[in-house]
């Protein structure tokens, strides 16, 4: 009798040690989530509302030079150095500034404000290099735009990887951003893939890989690419080829 007493008290105990149990796993991933999710994405909108209203004070006070103009360097060292700030800035940046739900339009962040924190993600540098590539995505709105602008500004070899990475994508325009970018950066790693690009299905495409190989002096051996790529059957289009070796005048297409 005893034991059959016993036996549902100890199956109680269990199922609240289990109870117990689950509720702490959840309140764990909650944390979680909050640490690396909502957290980063609260801090960066902090920020940028904060850099917004110093702003507005600033232009109302006609613009003085009272040491309120962002200091960016500062803002990133205390967002934790430029590795995680772009980090944080690249979550924050993710987030839609509209929510659609059951043909409802709910506005949930401000396009200002997402401004500010790409100036902010442009001061960091060459580490946000691979965050502007995605944002080239956005193709022709204003940060995709901003992105293109400032990438073929800086001209930077870190840029390759990220833009090589993107050639595969299935939007012929970004396909097309990517390589106008890689024309600017003169680097052997990109001769491979742009020729390759003569064979594209979309003869914008086709057109900015031959721009970008005429273009390119440094390395004798893309003479020779595109002059196998005007030879090759398989190059749909060999009009921008032609054109890319009249303006390098190599005359060894006419062999």
């Amino acid at each position: 009798m005893n034991d059959n007493r016993q036996e549902p008290e100890a199956v109680g105990r269990r199922a609240v040690v289990v109870w117990w149990m689950g509720g702490a796993t959840l309140v764990l991933f909650g944390l979680l989530v909050w640490l690396q999710l909502i957290q980063p994405y609260f801090e960066v909108r902090h920020v940028v509302m904060r850099m917004e209203a110093d702003e507005k004070a600033r232009y109302a006070a006609g613009y003085p030079d009272d040491g309120r103009a962002p200091d960016f360097e500062r803002i990133i060292q205390a967002m934790g150095g430029p590795r995680r700030a772009v980090a944080k800035i690249r979550l924050y940046l993710r987030v839609p500034e509209e929510i659609q739900w059951r043909g409802y339009s709910v506005a949930w962040e401000l396009s200002s404000h997402k401004e500010w924190a790409l100036q902010l993600l442009t001061s960091v540098g060459e580490p946000a290099i691979p965050v502007l590539v995605e944002l080239l995505r956005r193709k022709d709105d204003w940060f995709g735009v901003q992105a293109r602008n400032v990438l073929a500004e800086w001209k930077s070899p870190r840029m390759v990887e990220p833009l090589l990475a993107e050639l595969t994508n299935s939007d012929a325009d970004i396909r097309r951003y990517c390589v106008q970018l890689l024309g600017e950066v003169e680097d052997d790693r990109v001769v491979t893939p742009l020729t390759g690009l003569l064979r594209d299905p979309h003869p914008e495409v086709c057109e900015a890989a031959a721009s970008a190989l005429a273009a390119w002096r440094g390395n004798p051996g893309v003479g020779e690419a595109l002059i196998a790529a005007l030879k090759n059957p398989k190059t749909s289009n060999r009009a921008p080829v032609a054109s890319a070796l009249g303006q390098r005048r190599e005359v060894r297409a006419l062999d």
